[in-house]
């Protein structure tokens, strides 16, 4: 993606950067293989171009539902390479990672950050997963927002195959979990897990929408922002978790209408079947 800007700037003679990133955003955690090929393509490019250099960017998303250790990787990554780019690879990111956070914490990190292979969709900013946080947020502004939130998630709901994937990969996550010692690392893991597994249980909510499952929905969003507050304290400044909460808060308000949308439509076709 860097090739075409890069090329054109450098004929024009004009200084510049080329800007990758850590790949963090719109996913909760991270997407470590979109981090690792931005970032071999922007040093080469940078390279090849006479680019100044290249710059790592970790965008904040609207209120940071991936924590910190998530860009970790792609700090290493792009640090290392910025000076050695050739011989860089995936078992150098690890021995800077295990040395970082400890062996089995940076084992779940790299994990963790590969959820997203289970899908086989390519959304560069965010994954099928993630999404209904995203629509809630964007369709806020729409004339009818419950019918554009039902019409785009409905557009990228994760295949049958795609949440079995995903939800026997969460599983796989949290038995890992559950062999790490308690530290502030693992509460990170643990919260990210908890959101990955609760927008699990969305997607088959916006399939069988019920009362049933929208409150057990509902109480793992309470549980995990819990967590998600005490994290966010330690990291940022109190007053900035009620934005963070706000994504959630407007995905369980779309989920609510959505809910009643269906029930509205079913008793409409009860009513009409009457006639």
């Amino acid at each position: 993606p860097f090739y075409e800007h890069s090329t054109l700037l450098n004929k024009l003679k004009r200084p510049y950067l080329l800007a990758c990133g850590t790949s963090t955003w719109s996913v909760g955690t991270s997407k470590f293989t979109e981090m690792l090929f931005s970032t071999m393509n922007a040093i080469s490019t940078a390279i090849q171009n006479d680019a100044l250099g290249v710059i790592l960017t970790d965008w904040g998303d609207f209120g940071h539902l991936q924590y910190p250790i998530y860009a970790y990787p792609g700090i290493i990554y792009a640090g290392l390479a910025m000076w050695k780019y050739h011989g860089m690879n995936y078992h150098t990111i690890r021995e800077e990672l295990n040395s970082l956070v400890g062996v089995s914490e940076a084992s779940l990190i790299l994990d963790i950050s590969k959820y997203n292979l289970q899908e086989d969709f390519y959304k560069s900013y965010s994954t099928k997963l993630f999404n209904p946080i995203i629509q809630a947020e964007l369709c806020k502004t729409e004339n009818v927002p419950i019918e554009a939130f039902t019409r785009r998630v409905k557009n990228l709901l994760l295949d049958k195959n795609e949440l079995l994937f995903t939800k026997e990969y969460i599983s796989f996550l949290n038995k890992k979990l559950d062999t790490l010692n308690d530290s502030y690392i693992k509460e990170q893991l643990t919260s990210s897990i908890l959101l990955l597994n609760t927008l699990c249980d969305v997607q088959d909510y916006l399939l069988d929408p019920t009362e049933e499952r929208l409150d057990e929905i509902f109480s793992k969003f309470d549980q995990y922002l819990v967590i998600h507050k005490i994290l966010w304290i330690e990291e940022n400044k109190e007053e900035g978790f009620e934005f963070s909460k706000s994504r959630i808060d407007n995905l369980k308000l779309s989920l609510s209408d959505y809910l009643n949308k269906q029930k509205e439509a079913q008793l409409w076709i009860r009513k009409n079947s009457l006639l």
